[in-house]
């Protein structure tokens, strides 16, 4: 399936979120609810399509597949440009695995308000790289919106490959970061 051809959208690597939205409902109003078989599974894909291309990472790599690119699913390994940020993230999020393991063992009060000031050092700790991860990933969007712009003239596959690549790592971060901090704001 081809997600931009099921939303009848450009395909390119920026999509607007609202021009998706428009393209839903008009889709939606043909084909949704009706009782023929052949409208229902036209449904099921405008409603895949639409999941595919409204996420920045499931829509790139969507749009690499139909060039052609293989092998994305390759992550073993950290993108070079990433590394440093991987420098500072990865410890933290150790850290803050280690804290959730004492705080779930945690059984007295008092051995949870021992803990207390390391919670709450971490969370801040945490906050921060969250913002360093939310600032590189701007920086990628804002490469992809770049190579968005030459996209119908030139496509520009390999670095929009390596723009996937990391914005795979950083996702999985800003993610991960974002599941610590809950725990640990709701101890």
């Amino acid at each position: 399936m081809n997600a931009f051809e099921v939303l009848e959208v450009a395909q390119k690597p920026v999509v607007d979120s609202e021009l998706l939205k428009e393209r839903l409902h008009q889709l939606s109003k043909t084909h949704h609810g009706e009782a023929d078989g052949d409208s229902s599974e036209q449904w099921h894909q405008i409603n895949a399509a639409y999941q595919i291309l409204t996420g920045d990472v499931s829509r790139l790599r969507h749009l690499l597949e139909l060039n052609g690119e293989e092998g994305l699913n390759d992550s073993a390994v950290v993108p070079e440009e990433v590394m440093e940020l991987f420098g500072t993230v990865g410890p933290a999020l150790h850290q803050a695995d280690e804290v959730i393991r004492q705080m779930d063992a945690a059984e007295s009060a008092l051995e949870k308000a021992m803990l207390q000031e390391d919670v709450m050092t971490l969370a801040m700790d945490l906050q921060q790289r969250a913002a360093q991860v939310g600032e590189f990933r701007s920086k990628l969007v804002r490469g992809i919106a770049t190579l968005d712009k030459t996209w119908e003239k030139k496509p520009q596959i390999d670095p929009l490959k390596t723009h996937y690549r990391q914005l795979v790592y950083v996702a999985r971060w800003a993610h991960q970061l974002d599941e610590k901090l809950f725990r640990l704001m709701n101890f």
